[in-house]
């Protein structure tokens, strides 16, 4: 992947990632003072569901992919 692709999506994750930080700052104090306690519990579903969507990475194909098609490529014993 070249420097410029990385660069740019670089950027582009730290934009949207502040993006939803500066939202958040400012929708979490009327979310709570409308809907109290049960904001926590929404917060800890998305929790819960990130975690059933995103998964572990390591030891799959893509990381096996990567490490075939890199340059300097080292093969472990086991």
């Amino acid at each position: 992947m070249s420097y410029g692709i990385r660069a740019n999506g670089l950027a582009f994750s730290s934009l949207m990632l502040s993006s939803l930080t500066l939202l958040l700052v400012f929708i979490m104090p009327i979310a709570l003072q409308n809907i109290g306690w049960k904001m926590y519990i929404i917060n800890g579903s998305w929790d819960i569901i990130i975690l059933l969507i995103v998964k572990e990475k390591t030891g799959s194909a893509v990381m096996a992919k990567d490490q075939l098609d890199s340059d300097n490529c080292v093969t472990a014993a086991g």
